[in-house]
């Protein structure tokens, strides 16, 4: 990392080095916070925590520039935490592992078999460099760093409304150096309780299944792509099984996180020992048919098998594991319908997290993202649950946020983007949630934009963010400031 001290955001990528070696997952953000407020107080910059542990930073203005509108920078402080299959990294307490690789001769920062956190550390690293420089001039400058934004977005849900003055809000977390985001969709989390009934088994053998090497990623962003989603792929795997063989499920656990596409699950079951030999030949063939299915989207999709496991064998019912292939297998899971208003963008997308067995249940984790309501989603999945007799709860439900017409940011940022670029931005809307629809909602009047560098595999253990993007990013931010006057 070296060599980034020699550009001219050195003082961006030291604080983002500092960020990543303090452990931030969501949830675990109090360390980062402080942090935060600790080199607020060394930069003479005022500094709060909320009473949900958003950080509020408050620069004043430069001498003679106190007429200027308050322009306020916003990113949040939490970040994906996804390792590898055979990585030991420990997100509560290890500093993530940094280091540059060059693709096609472009220079990324990436980090050793986890996520980065460049989403969204990359924006508040430059919003703490624009605040902490003595050189530069400016009006009050305010910026919030909210957490909890990769789960449920608690955060800015709990932003009290008096909190900022700000006239101008720029969300620093897109991750597209060609774009200016000026609306995203809604989203509403779905939880599923699945009880579940034992039996006693003799004279069976287990088997462990595995789908692993799926490419996984951001469930708003990259769902247009119609990846494999290793859960219901591997429900599909076992509806398939159970046409020929009766099979009694053991454990169903996969993904990490209800906004990131699952990239590996894996199911333990018990069958006769003498179903094991066709079961392998059937899952040799699902594998291959599987990886002509994903050829182009995930094309190191492994189907893999452990036959003789020295298991337990207390199982789900019969009657019960039908019940939960079924269920996963018929929930709506990926795009669900494009827009209409706009071209290209998905509308309604859902997404299955998270499956986990435990305490006699097995529970799941779904996330619906809309442009429009996620209702009909959530009564496709209440008749799935009433169908079923199960449980299902909805929660953390936020709005999308609706493109301001006439906006005045847009067009100066448009303006200075050419300038730096000789072209216009893409003025665009993502299917992707942003904490933009929450904070006008408390704000109204405010005029918001979003944009960022460009991050490539972000929620991903191929997350990385390029080094040039980052410079283009800080020159345009830097100039924003400096061209808003009224």
């Amino acid at each position: 990392m070296e060599r980034l001290k020699e550009l001219p955001t050195a003082s961006l990528w030291d604080i983002f080095e500092h960020l990543a070696h303090i452990p931030h997952a969501s949830g675990n953000e109090k360390e980062i916070a402080h942090w935060i407020l600790d080199f607020a107080q060394k930069h003479d910059i005022e500094g709060t925590l909320d009473q949900v542990g958003n950080v509020i930073l408050h620069q004043k203005a430069t001498k003679g520039l106190e007429h200027l509108p308050i322009i306020c920078m916003q990113g949040h402080i939490d970040m994906v935490a996804v390792k590898g299959e055979t990585s030991k990294h420990d997100f509560s307490k290890d500093p993530l592992e940094l280091k540059i690789v060059e693709i096609n001769e472009i220079p990324f920062v990436t980090a050793n078999d986890t996520t980065l956190g460049a989403d969204d550390c990359i924006g508040v690293a430059a919003a703490l460099a624009i605040m902490s420089d003595p050189d530069l001039e400016h009006g009050e400058l305010e910026a919030l760093f909210t957490i909890g934004e990769e789960t449920s977005m608690v955060g800015m849900s709990a932003l009290e409304p008096n909190k900022l003055g700000c006239k101008y809000l720029l969300n620093l977390d897109s991750e597209n150096d060609q774009e200016v985001t000026i609306g995203c969709a809604g989203g509403e989390d779905a939880h599923f309780e699945i009880p579940l009934s034992y039996v006693d088994q003799t004279e069976f053998s287990s088997i462990r299944l595995s789908l692993i090497g799926l490419i996984g990623g951001h469930s708003g962003i990259e769902i247009y792509k119609h990846q494999a989603n290793a859960i219901q792929t591997l429900a599909l795997v076992l509806k398939e099984i159970s046409k020929q063989y009766p099979i009694y499920l053991q454990s169903f656990t996969g993904g990490t996180f209800r906004n990131a596409i699952p990239n590996e699950a894996t199911v333990v079951f018990a069958t006769s020992k003498e179903n094991i030999k066709p079961i392998e030949e059937l899952c040799s063939k699902l594998e291959a048919d599987l990886k002509k299915q994903y050829e182009k989207t995930d094309p190191n999709l492994i189907l893999m098998i452990e036959t003789d496991l020295k298991e337990s064998f207390k199982t789900i019912s019969l009657e019960d594991t039908k019940k939960v292939i079924e269920i996963i297998s018929s929930m709506p899971n990926g795009v669900i319908t494009m827009s209409k208003k706009y071209k290209d963008i998905v509308e309604t997308s859902s997404n299955l997290g998270i499956i986990k067995t435990l305490d006699g249940k097995i529970t799941t984790e779904s996330l619906m993202r809309s442009f429009i309501d996620t209702t009909p989603v959530c009564n496709i999945l209440s008749n799935i649950a009433k169908q079923h007799g199960v449980k299902v709860t909805f929660s953390n439900k936020y709005q999308g946020w609706t493109p301001k017409q006439d906006s005045k940011l847009v067009k100066i940022f448009e303006k200075i983007y050419e300038d730096f670029n000789f072209k216009k931005p893409k003025v665009t809307i993502i299917h992707a949630g942003l904490e933009c629809g929450i904070f006008i909602s408390k704000y109204p009047n405010v005029d918001v934009i979003s944009f960022g560098p460009t991050i490539i595999g972000a929620h991903t253990i191929k997350e990385k963010v390029s080094i040039y993007s980052v410079e283009k990013f800080y020159g345009l931010l830097l100039e924003l400031i400096n061209e808003i006057k009224e």
